[in-house]
């Protein structure tokens, strides 16, 4: 408790707790929240979830942090592209969490979809929007529940399973050494400074469907007064004007020669 009411001295505003309080047991968490909750202070908590949780303990993080933000990244929708990143779970255990967590008084529940995963088609990445739409449809277009979805990128992390053992992943590594990232990072298109492609998408396919999803995932947050219709319209010509771009670059970069002074 000493140490909570020293950290809020410092800090006005939210305190993101990074990992999940399960991680080290059930009764560390406890003890965690228990300590929150006697500190009594007014900041905002950001709290991690790695596994759907227990309806049980997700009323004990309320009643110790009031109007808690919760972060939850199941992925995909789909379950056998869930299980080959290592999450284990059904999407009926992950929507009793969400709705869990809104009973409990969660005050934005962040959940982060990814796209460029092993077994990942991109139909499955269109259908992961719908599913966007089917769990605002579900919770009734409760304002609370945020849903993104954006690629993994720029790299594949260096170190991970999948970078270390990529043909056991379905990933194709493109960059290996420091200086091979480095020089990928001055391309003037994102696409190419994708360390990787999989089995089930090159990186032209990542980067249209990431376009694409991201497009419709804005329809649909505007179709649920997630985001005002002007802000929505605001956020499609971006995406539709970074798709032109990358497009353009393509063409100019597939010319060959001086291309600079084009790009420039």
């Amino acid at each position: 408790v000493r140490d909570i009411k020293q950290i809020v001295r410092f800090i006005n505003g939210p305190i993101f707790i990074l990992g999940d309080l399960r991680q080290p047991g059930e009764d560390y968490a406890d003890q965690v929240l228990r300590s929150i909750g006697e500190a009594r202070v007014k900041n905002q908590f950001i709290l991690e979830l790695f596994n759907p949780a227990s309806g049980d303990f997700l009323r004990r993080v309320g009643q110790s942090c009031p109007n808690f933000c919760l972060q939850m990244s199941p992925e995909s929708h789909d379950p056998e592209v869930r299980r080959a990143s290592g999450k284990n779970y059904t999407n009926e255990d992950f929507e009793q969490t969400l709705g869990g967590a809104l009973d409990a008084g969660c005050g934005r529940l962040d959940i982060f979809f990814m796209i460029g995963l092993s077994k990942q088609t991109p139909q499955s990445v269109m259908d992961n929007v719908d599913y966007c739409e089917y769990l605002l449809d579900k919770f009734r277009g409760d304002k609370r529940l945020s849903l993104f979805i954006a690629p993994l990128a720029p790299f594949l992390d260096p170190g991970s399973l999948g970078f270390e053992k990529p043909e056991r992943y379905g990933y194709r590594i493109l960059f290996r050494t420091l200086e091979e990232h480095r020089q990928a990072l001055l391309a003037p298109s994102w696409k190419d400074t994708l360390n990787y492609e999989t089995e089930w998408m090159t990186r032209q396919q990542i980067v249209e469907t990431t376009y694409e999803a991201i497009l419709r995932l804005n329809q649909v947050k505007a179709k649920y007064g997630l985001i005002s219709r002007h802000l929505a319209d605001i956020a499609e010509q971006r995406i539709t004007g970074g798709s032109a771009m990358v497009q353009r670059i393509d063409q100019i970069l597939s010319r060959g020669g001086d291309y600079q002074k084009e790009l420039s």
